[in-house]
């Protein structure tokens, strides 16, 4: 659940970016930095968050990242300018990237090795549906409530998340 943040997250913006530009009267340049910076972080962060995860226990990792990205999708959904907004989109990516690998590792740490390769395959399916269901997701969720909808439809799923990996992540 809290692998599929980041991926939903990433193509959900996209139907959202022209009311963004809109009602900040910004510059697609400026605006994409709302796609840029969020890639940039995840790619950045994901390496040094699995290694942190593997050195020193991959639950705190895994329920702060959680809780921060809640928190900035909170944040993002309340933006009063474009500039706060990319900040909360990057903390988001910052976030997301730490859950990932660390759920990643999870699945390796606790899954038999006989079942590994089904646990994984179905993660690989379900990151690529969440990816693919963000543009008409987010376009349903933009045409019903606007752009700033699109960050509160995170609260739930991170708290599910969150009461899941609590339960249940050793």
């Amino acid at each position: 659940l809290g692998g599929i943040l980041a991926p939903l997250n990433s193509t959900m913006l996209a139907v959202a970016l022209p009311g963004i530009i809109t009602d900040f009267d910004a510059d697609i340049g400026t605006a994409g930095w709302l796609m840029t910076g969020y890639l940039l972080a995840l790619a950045v962060i994901q390496p040094v968050a699995g290694k942190l995860g593997d050195r020193y226990g991959r639950r705190p990792f895994m329920l702060g990242g959680l809780a921060v990205f809640g928190l900035a999708s909170l944040g993002a959904t309340l933006a009063p300018n474009l500039l706060f907004l990319i900040a909360m989109r990057t903390l988001q990516a910052i976030s997301g990237a730490i859950v990932f690998p660390n759920g990643a590792g999870l699945l390796r740490q606790l899954i038999p090795a006989d079942r590994r390769a089904r646990a994984f395959g179905t993660m690989g399916a379900v990151l690529s549906l969440a990816a693919a269901l963000g543009p008409p997701l987010g376009g349903l969720i933009v045409a019903f409530g606007g752009w700033r909808a699109i960050f509160l439809v995170n609260i739930p799923l991170v708290l599910g998340a969150l009461l899941l990996a609590w339960r249940e992540v050793p």
